[in-house]
């Protein structure tokens, strides 16, 4: 899919990840490479098509997405500077190809960065002495033990945390102000295919609930808009991430919808065009807690 934000809406087809490249964990559909050990449930693609583009949109909603000059004021930082550059342990759960996990280890150096993820796309060797990766699933229990730094999963980051830890998601919901009405017809297929896969949807609405019944304290929930290619560099990347979804989603979204390629495609166009006419956004949740101390 082509994730050019200017004038040109044209979805184009991807460029697949060759079946005998695959390592046994991943399965080929539509030659798309999908997860078939771990978290089955996961929808989207790991091949690197997939990779590349979620890969930099969420770095940079992570790292510089957040400003006040394209998006807004987030008042509420977990962790501080001064506690990055004197020493801590960084757990980045479902770390991906690893990118912000590289990142801040190489801009903290006495703190410890460890990436986490299902699946076995991240780097191979970090290249820093504070920084590792390791393949775990959540559901089945991460390798920590307990006090060392979605309901199963909440406790589970709560267990591994360290009395006083902060716990902190930062998750995009499937949620557009102003959709153009396109919209609509994916979002329908998108939901009857996460139903029948006994994903829950609704459920980023309640981590905050989820946190505290994880036994977290101060627990603290903001959104804010990711405008969508229609309000500078970062929106533009919003709306590339957008395009990628669409690409990626393509395989398990279209049978649902009841549509052929050529309609799939058009619909995505129009909502990719839409985006920017009606100024729309993706709303993101940044969710926060504290461990108690005892």
């Amino acid at each position: 899919m082509n994730t050019n934000t200017d004038d040109d809406e044209t979805i184009k087809p991807e460029a697949h990840l060759q079946p005998e490249d695959d390592p046994e964990e991943f399965k080929i559909v539509n030659r798309r490479a999908f997860m078939a050990t771990g978290n089955t449930k996961y929808l989207l693609p790991s091949d690197v098509e997939d990779l590349k583009g979620f890969s930099l949109f969420i770095y940079h909603m992570c790292s510089c997405g957040i400003s006040k000059s394209e998006i807004g004021s987030i008042t509420s930082i977990t962790l501080s500077e001064t506690e990055l550059e004197k020493g801590i342990h960084v757990i980045d759960v479902g770390c991906g190809t690893g990118r912000w996990t590289l990142e801040m280890a190489e801009e903290y150096p006495n703190s410890v960065f460890v990436g986490i993820d299902c699946a076995d796309v991240f780097p191979k060797y970090a290249n820093l002495p504070n920084c590792s990766f390791m393949k775990a699933n959540t559901l089945e229990g991460l390798p920590f033990r307990d006090n060392t730094e979605w309901r199963a999963a909440m406790r589970e980051l709560a267990r591994i945390a360290k009395p006083g830890g902060l716990i902190e998601l930062m998750e995009l919901a499937l949620e557009i102000e102003r959709p153009p009405p396109a919209f609509t017809a994916f979002y329908n297929g998108v939901f009857t295919t996460t139903t029948a896969r006994g994903i829950d949807l609704s459920i980023l609405q309640h981590l905050p609930e989820l946190l505290t019944e994880a036994g977290l304290k101060n627990v603290q929930n903001e959104t804010f808009p990711f405008p969508l290619g229609w309000r500078g560099t970062v929106s533009n990347l919003s709306l590339s991430g957008m395009v990628m979804f669409f690409a990626s989603m393509k395989p398990a979204a279209r049978a649902s919808m009841g549509v052929s390629d050529d309609e799939y495609e058009d619909i995505a166009r129009q909502c990719i065009k839409g985006f920017r006419e009606r100024r729309s956004c993706i709303i993101g949740r940044l969710v926060h807690g504290q461990k108690p101390k005892e």
